[in-house]
């Protein structure tokens, strides 16, 4: 422990429920409470809005990226008449959950901001993709926060992985976060939005699955149909595909791309997962969590092992630091699954 010096803290793993069970103890500042934890991106806001959490440090990955790829994933081969986000109106949808950055925001905002999704609800966008896609799981779309009125269907709640009262359709479902998402695609779903660190990590059968890429800007100097009648099938206007009218009507062009194309099939970029604290954690104490984390980063990340520098593997039936994700830096530590989230304990800030 030389290489932390004064900054060595004692760390404990601890396990709950729900990220919001973890949120709110933390933000309680309890003696035997959590002291951080890793969030989503969109997690971050409610952490902060609802929980009074800020976040000090951010996940980097691979060639120092340090954000996310938002994917539309569908199984290999499947959905042939689909070739315009028009065509995903009435489909089996599976969303991490309502909130989560690449895997809901992005893509509900890309339907919306082209037209093809209506806004049923301007307060309210659960509403608008229920209206949209057929039964679907987003756990979370009953929770409070996402149904200020009370008044959502249980639509989204119908593809969920649990029928159990408490679990079905929350953060417990098995069908919640990433991972579960692309287990509800494996099981019942017809589309799932991702992240592209979720497909990496698939060792599984990844071939299995293949990517619905956004072609807009590709299509749109194709101006070489004259005819009309060119597409009846899609009732395409004069200019073609590129025709501004088209995209009005029937949104983006899709193809279809293998997994290892994620980066040129991206439906947009969010942030990487973040730590989260208290804000009421003194401040010198945030900053000598961010070195030691820092420092535990370098020693134990996969990218570092993969140079062939020191690691140090986790003894039989545990989770050590270097079973992360690739290229682990500050913060770049799954806490939790799909179903469970880890709080860390800083015992050396408790005193016990």
């Amino acid at each position: 422990m030389q290489i932390f010096g004064s900054y060595y803290r004692n760390i404990k793993c601890k396990l709950y429920q729900n990220k919001d069970e973890c949120m709110k103890l933390i933000d309680l500042s309890g003696p035997s409470n959590p002291d951080i934890m890793t969030v989503d991106a969109g997690e971050v806001f409610v952490g902060g809005r609802y929980h009074s959490l800020v976040p000090i440090l951010r996940e980097v990955y691979q060639r120092d990226q340090n954000y996310y790829h938002s994917v539309a994933v569908i199984k290999r081969g499947s959905m042939p008449d689909v070739q315009t986000l028009s065509d995903l109106r009435g489909m089996q949808a599976c969303f991490p959950k309502v909130g989560s950055l690449a895997g809901w925001t992005v893509p509900i905002y890309k339907l919306i901001d082209t037209g093809v999704m209506d806004i049923v609800d301007c307060n309210n966008h659960v509403k608008s993709a229920i209206n949209f896609f057929g039964m679907s799981c987003a756990v979370n779309s009953l929770q409070d926060r996402y149904n200020p009125l009370g008044d959502n269907s249980h639509h989204f709640c119908e593809a969920c992985g649990s029928d159990t009262p408490g679990v079905r359709c929350t953060d417990r479902d098995p069908y919640a976060d990433y991972n579960g998402a692309l287990n509800c695609l494996r099981e019942k779903g017809d589309i799932a939005f991702l992240n592209d660190k979720v497909l990496l990590q698939e060792k599984r059968n990844r071939d299995d699955f293949e990517l619905l890429c956004l072609e807009e800007e590709q299509r749109s100097t194709v101006n070489d149909f004259d005819d009309d009648n060119a597409f009846p099938e899609y009732g395409a206007p004069r200019g073609g595909y590129g025709d501004p009218r088209f995209r009005r009507r029937f949104g983006a062009l899709l193809s279809r791309r293998p997994v290892s194309e994620y980066e040129s099939c991206s439906w947009g970029v969010s942030p990487g997962n973040a730590l989260v604290v208290s804000s009421a954690m003194d401040m010198k104490e945030r900053q000598a969590l961010q070195i030691f984390l820092g420092k535990a980063a370098e020693v134990y990340s996969e990218r570092r092992r993969s140079s062939g520098t020191q690691s140090q593997s986790a003894g039989p039936g545990q989770r050590g630091p270097d079973r992360g994700r690739p290229g682990q830096r500050p913060g770049d530590r799954p806490f939790g699954d799909s179903r469970r989230q880890f709080g860390f304990q800083n015992q050396n800030q408790r005193g016990n």
